[in-house]
């Protein structure tokens, strides 16, 4: 029988809310780009046009640079496991040593991609609930200063401070304390207020079993006629269940649950990618996933393994991108594989999503 080989089908929901066109491609150290922000000031009448003018200032924008986050990882192939058999063939099938180191090098990459594309995930959902990013090595000491995405107001203070917050009143298991409804409209309203208007709710699986406890919520579902709300399952498959929709306050929202999980690196406890007692509010608005090409002596790439590998893959549409090379050491047992990027996501309107802790 032909060899079955597992592939799971994982789609990555904060990797969606990312755009990534060709212009997000680079060989850069760094990512630099500017905002500049509209802010709700109005005019001031004068008493008459022979009165003078008022001044006012054009805003400057606010300069921001990062060296991306990097991933880079290697495996090996020995010429002996080509020897043996094969998985999917029979102990009497001749071996195509070209076929299966082939074969062997596209199995890596399709692992090491799945890898890489799942602790993006991770980056793009902590941007998301936090406006950071800390990254870790393989001893769990953090790498650098973390990404502090959220520019500076005239004032020099946190511009996106009241966007990220913690209920003033936890939401109860039973639903007997809380105000779920009012908590989100008023983040909700921070958003408006930088010119936003969510219409996307992600809840993590314990604020929406908390949420649905709520007697206000649940008169809210049960006014079906006046269109309240309505709990409707999507079977649409995007990394999270979209369950319904509700107006929260004047807001006409998508209800969405996100359950999917990742092995921690460290421990190996299975982990899920939103915080369970969190809420995540989303606006239509420009976010940026960028990815950096790993350097590479152009004369040093080992002209006899480049048949087995492209030297990168960039998919502008499908948010991924990889450095690969592929190298025989001298006495040509060994193959070795290697393969990295270095992905930045960058929440470009930064004012486009507020997040809500249900627990303080």
């Amino acid at each position: 029988m032909p060899v079955y080989k597992q592939r799971l089908e994982r789609p990555r929901f904060f990797t969606s809310l990312f755009q990534t066109p060709e212009a997000n491609f680079h060989n850069n150290d760094t990512v630099e780009y500017d905002i500049i922000r509209q802010g709700q000031d109005i005019a001031v009448a004068v008493v008459s046009q022979t009165s003078g003018s008022r001044r006012f200032e054009v805003k400057t924008s606010v300069n921001k640079g990062w060296n991306p986050v990097t991933y880079l990882y290697e495996t090996s192939i020995n010429a002996a496991e080509i020897n043996k058999r094969m998985p999917g063939n029979t102990t009497f099938d001749e071996v195509d040593f070209q076929e299966a180191a082939t074969d062997l090098s596209l199995d890596a990459v399709q692992k090491l991609e799945t890898m890489i594309r799942d602790a993006i995930e991770l980056d793009c959902a902590e941007v998301m609930q936090t406006g950071t990013l800390t990254k870790k090595d393989e001893s769990n000491n953090t790498i650098g200063d973390a990404y502090d995405f959220a520019p500076l107001d005239a004032t020099g203070t946190i511009a996106s401070g009241d966007l990220m917050v913690t209920t003033a009143t936890d939401w109860a298991a039973d639903g007997a304390t809380g105000d779920p409804l009012g908590d989100l409209e008023g983040l909700a309203d921070n958003m408006r207020a930088r010119g936003y208007n969510p219409v996307k709710a992600v809840f993590g699986s314990q604020a929406w079993t908390y949420f649905l406890k709520n007697s206000t919520v649940l008169a809210r579902f049960n006014l079906l006629n006046a269109n309240f709300g309505q709990l409707q399952l999507s079977p649409e498959m995007s990394g999270a269940s979209r369950v319904g929709n509700m107006m929260i306050g004047t807001y006409p929202m998508e209800l969405w649950v996100s359950k999917a999980t990742y092995k921690n690196p460290y421990g190996g406890a299975v982990t899920p990618y939103m915080t369970t007692d969190k809420v995540l509010l989303v606006a239509d608005a420009r976010r940026d996933l960028t990815f950096g090409g790993i350097s590479k002596f152009p004369n040093a790439i080992d002209q006899r393994a480049t048949a087995l590998l492209p030297p990168r893959m960039s998919f502008p549409g499908a948010a991924f991108d990889i450095s690969l090379a592929a190298y025989f050491d001298l006495p040509g047992r060994n193959l070795t594989i290697s393969g990295g990027t270095r992905p930045l996501p960058i929440p470009t309107a930064i004012d486009s999503f507020a997040c809500l802790d249900t627990v303080a």
